[in-house]
């Protein structure tokens, strides 16, 4: 099919260097608030009802860091080849803390005799199925990048 007035020559339109700086700070504020804002503010939240936070914080803001900082390059490195392999990395990276989370999450109330312990480790386990989906999905794109490069571009980058 030969190009027309109505259909672009290339279908796909990539994001300019400015358009990913400024969906990479987005990210940055957005990805800030829930692996760093998050665990702060239930730190606090629990302190108040005299539940010490099960975790350490000073890992919990490390893991938070590299989280925000995996998830913007994966933002920035979707127009390229290079996505599946970062977003992959990411993934690994969340389903590395989640099971951080896992094994060290039980509360324990103490009030006045007697304590009471909450198990919370099914609800990190849960939550670990997502981004093992994705980690898939990304490895699938890491394969397909290699024998197809520009094959997603319409797909992600419609003109």
């Amino acid at each position: 099919m030969r190009p027309s007035a109505t259909m672009p020559a290339r279908p796909y339109r990539l994001p300019t260097a400015g358009e990913l700086a400024v969906g990479a700070v987005w990210q940055g504020v957005l990805y800030g608030l829930l692996f760093l804002g998050w665990p702060y503010f239930a730190s606090q939240a629990l302190g108040q009802f005299g539940i010490a936070f099960p975790f350490p914080f000073g890992t919990v803001l490390l893991f938070g860091l590299l989280l925000a900082a995996l998830a913007i390059a994966a933002y920035v490195a979707r127009p390229s080849r290079a996505a599946g392999p970062v977003a992959a990395g990411y993934d690994l990276a969340i389903l590395a803390y989640l099971y951080w989370l896992a094994q060290s999450s039980s509360l324990a109330l103490a009030y006045q005799s007697f304590t009471i312990a909450l198990g919370v480790r099914a609800v990190f386990l849960l939550f670990m199925v997502p981004p093992a989906v994705r980690l898939v999905a990304d490895l699938l794109t890491t394969a397909e990048d290699a024998f197809r490069p520009t094959e997603r571009y319409p797909f992600d980058f419609p003109a």
